[in-house]
């Protein structure tokens, strides 16, 4: 139960309360988030659901609901922050779990059957202002245009986020206009950490 309990409190600090993992890179964010829901259907399956906090399930639908949102049409996503490429089956793998676990979303079933089941989003705006992402499209198939406004709150000054806030990404009818360089290295000696630190910078984005 102890197990559980530090579950229960570790969600809570490692996201904010719209979703977004306090950390700001979605590479990392689907990695806990698969740590938080393989976890919790171990737990589903040995009857110890009593370990874990009565909102748990509801923090962890947060996150599930921000990664729908800021999937691109083609299931693929913007490399923000120290955020590494992905491909389509494994957006699309993670998206269908997060289904399974909230079988009577029916947008998320919408998500990860690829438009065979569920219900297609409405929603033309979505706000995570707590974390600092904005995402307004006209659409959610591939022919649809989607633009991700990135203005992270990140007093922390946290390793895995980048100094460009007001960063624009936009992607439409299948091309992506606005690519992110994302994370080129991770440092190590004077001259990689240099590297690094001009990757951040606010002049080497899409501002």
């Amino acid at each position: 139960k102890e197990s559980g309990n530090d579950f229960s409190k570790q969600i809570n600090d490692t996201f904010y309360e719209d979703g977004v993992y306090f950390e700001l890179a979605c590479h990392y964010q689907l990695g806990v988030m698969e740590n938080y829901r393989s976890t919790y259907v171990l737990a589903t399956s040995n009857n110890r659901l009593d370990a874990f906090s009565s909102d748990f399930k509801s923090k962890l639908k947060n996150a599930c609901k921000f990664m729908m949102n800021i999937i691109w049409p083609n299931y693929t996503w913007e490399c923000f922050n120290d955020t590494f490429a992905q491909t389509k089956n494994v957006l699309l793998r993670n998206i269908r779990n997060y289904s399974a676990m909230f079988p009577d979303d029916s947008e998320l079933k919408w998500m990860g059957s690829e438009g065979a089941e569920g219900t297609k989003p409405a929603a033309t705006m979505v706000s995570f202002p707590d974390g600092g992402y904005y995402v307004l499209r006209n659409g959610w198939d591939t022919k649809s245009t989607m633009l991700i406004l990135k203005n992270n709150w990140n007093p922390g000054d946290q390793w895995h986020a980048n100094m460009d806030n007001g960063t624009i990404a936009l992607w439409s009818k299948g091309r992506n206009f606005l690519p992110d360089a994302g994370v080129y290295t991770y440092g190590g000696d004077a001259a990689l950490d240099q590297i690094r630190a001009d990757f951040q910078k606010t002049c080497n984005h899409n501002t």
